[in-house]
Order: structure tokens, then C-alpha cells, then sequence
């Protein structure tokens, strides 16, 4: 039971990350909302999320997310795409 809740978050956001690819970007935003819930401090679920958020017309809330993302400690693998979404949507 304690591994389930641990790798939570990271199945939700690998399930939001595929809907995502796949264009279900509405579907993709309800699981990576509870995946960012249960790990708040994950730059990559937050990247994920704002990439939905952008996606089905939340530019606010990507923008939001992406700041989120880029303001905590450290690098991820999606830094450099978050900071190029970021820059896309501020140009806006």
C-alpha cells in the first residue's frame, strides 16, 4: 500500500503525459492536477500540466504553472522546453 501512494503521483503524471501526447489534453489535466496535489514540488508534473493548461486555452494558469516549475531548486529534463512554452506564451 505505501508503494502504490508513493508512486502515485508519477503514474498519474505518466498517464496525463500520454494523454497529452495523444491530444486528450482534457482528459490529460484532471490527472496531472491530482499528480501535481500529491507531489507539489515535482517540476516535471507541473511542466506536464501547463503543457494541458496551454493546450485546452489556459494560458494563465501555463503560465502560472511554468513559473512554479522554474522557481524550484534544481534542474529537470523539460527546463528548457518549459522556459521556450514560457516565452511562447508571454509573447502572446
Amino acid at each position: 500500500r505505501n508503494i502504490c501512494n508513493a508512486l502515485r503521483p508519477s503514474i498519474l503524471d505518466t498517464l496525463g503525459f500520454i494523454l497529452n501526447l495523444r491530444g486528450a489534453h482534457v482528459s490529460a489535466l484532471p490527472e496531472l492536477e491530482d499528480a501535481h496535489k500529491a507531489a507539489p514540488d515535482n517540476p516535471s508534473i507541473l511542466f506536464h500540466m501547463a503543457e494541458a493548461q496551454a493546450a485546452t486555452n489556459q494560458p494563465q494558469d501555463a503560465v502560472k504553472s511554468l513559473k512554479a516549475a522554474l522557481a524550484l531548486p534544481g534542474s529537470f529534463p523539460e527546463k528548457e522546453a518549459a522556459q521556450a512554452l514560457l516565452k511562447k506564451l508571454e509573447d502572446k
